[in-house]
């Protein structure tokens, strides 16, 4: 039969109670019980000796001895006898059922026995308070393991609820604390991994959105290529020729996919990488689209400059950027990338009236909220996340809206 934690825990203390009563009271009882009996058997021994050298000094004195004079000085719920030259001379009970003690000086010789009474009562009282003692240490007992098992309980069903809500996919922190230190380790254990598989969540919950909104690009890439194909079908060598640029498009989105999920997930990139080699399919991408809308495009990024920054990321970023200048820039679009002292500065800029001043100042607001606490967004928000999460940041100045930083981590330049 299976117990609940508060009987499971009040069969317990009320098992150490009674071990403690019975390990305690009886032995007490057995030793306290024993110096009674020695205590009555000394006492009556003593009155005999009292008693015997009290006629002793009577006879020496040539006083006369008899049951008068043995009533006057004896205890009235003592037998006593008295043997003197041969004569007995007795006053009370023969009867009486006691402890019992001789005494003989010279020719007097004392038998004194006690009625047991006294001891008896003495007895009785003892067992009662050993009685109430352990009343006493029982309902003690059971009172201080109902609270404690109270207490317990709560915590533990704290803990049973809590992870009840993670199964269900509610992932609030309980963030109760209990004033015990090992209750507290698992609270916070709880409440951590309730936290990280909220962040997990989340990431995973937004992949969709930013894998859909990434794909734009590269799919309208593919597609145009595919159109080629269409338009150029009665020439085997253009369509293979497309065909397999197609493949490396298809191969691109593959590896960009991976590259985000990476990204978004946080698997760091400490190899350095040469930017320009990096970027390049970003600009192969957009080359058709750039071409369809008859727009201008610039890139200066020199081949020594080198980051340790993730490269899915830093393709993720600028292929955001460079989206958001074909959607909503016009003229132009540069592309250039410089080193300073300690970063490397992508700059993407176009000849519209780039971003509105509320939007511009959105991203900032929102490149320091990501500074110390990171949020799956999609767009230029993600471009913001993913900065922050390789180590950079993005910029945007109000003097030059149409212009848009990204500072990347430096690995120096390559020889």
């Amino acid at each position: 039969m299976k117990l609940g934690f508060r009987r499971s825990i009040q069969r317990i203390a009320m098992i150490v109670a009674f071990l403690g009563v019975v390990g305690y009271a009886i032995p007490t009882l057995f030793f306290t019980v024993d110096s009674l009996r020695e205590g009555a058997r000394r006492q009556v021994a003593t009155e005999a000796l009292n008693i015997a050298t009290h006629l002793q000094m009577r006879l020496a004195e040539g006083q006369k001895i008899d049951a008068l004079y043995l009533e006057r000085i004896a205890s009235q719920e003592a037998f006593i006898q008295v043997e003197l030259y041969g004569q007995l001379i007795e006053h009370g009970n023969p009867d009486v059922v006691g402890v019992s003690a001789t005494s003989k000086i010279g020719p007097v010789q004392v038998t004194v026995i006690s009625s047991n009474t006294n001891l008896e009562n003495a007895i009785q009282r003892l067992l009662i308070s050993t009685g109430l003692y352990g009343a006493i240490a029982a309902a003690g007992a059971w009172f201080l393991s109902r609270e404690l098992a109270k207490r317990l309980e709560k915590p533990v069903q704290d803990f049973v609820n809590a992870a009840i809500q993670i199964e269900t996919g509610d992932r609030r922190a309980a963030n109760q604390r209990y004033g015990v230190v090992e209750l507290d380790n698992v609270a916070e254990v709880l409440d951590s991994v309730s936290k990280r598989m909220q962040q997990l969540l989340l990431v995973e919950r937004q992949l969709t959105s930013e894998i859909s909104h990434q794909l734009r690009t590269p799919l309208t890439a593919l597609q145009l290529q595919i159109d080629e194909i269409l338009v150029s079908a009665d020439d085997p060598k253009v369509v293979q020729a497309e065909a397999e640029k197609a493949s490396r498009q298809i191969a691109r989105i593959t590896s960009a996919m991976q590259e985000l999920i990476n990204a978004r997930r946080g698997v760091e990139h400490t190899e350095p990488t040469e930017l320009r080699a990096t970027v390049a399919p970003v600009f192969n991408d957009v080359a058709l689209r750039l071409r369809d809308e008859r727009r201008g495009f610039e890139v200066d990024i020199p081949d020594s400059l080198q980051t340790t920054a993730a490269p899915g990321a830093v393709r993720h970023m600028l292929s955001i950027l460079l989206e958001n200048s074909l959607l909503h820039g016009r003229g132009k679009i540069s592309v250039t990338a410089k080193p300073n002292a300690e970063w490397l500065v992508l700059r993407v800029a176009d000849d519209g009236p780039g971003l509105p001043l509320e939007t511009g100042e959105a991203i900032n607001d929102l490149q320091r909220q990501l500074t110390s606490s990171q949020k799956p967004n999609i767009g230029l928000p993600l471009a913001v996340a993913l900065a922050v999460g390789v180590g950079g940041r993005i910029e945007w100045i109000a003097r030059e809206p149409n212009v848009v930083q990204v500072y990347l981590p430096t690995a120096g330049y390559s020889v």
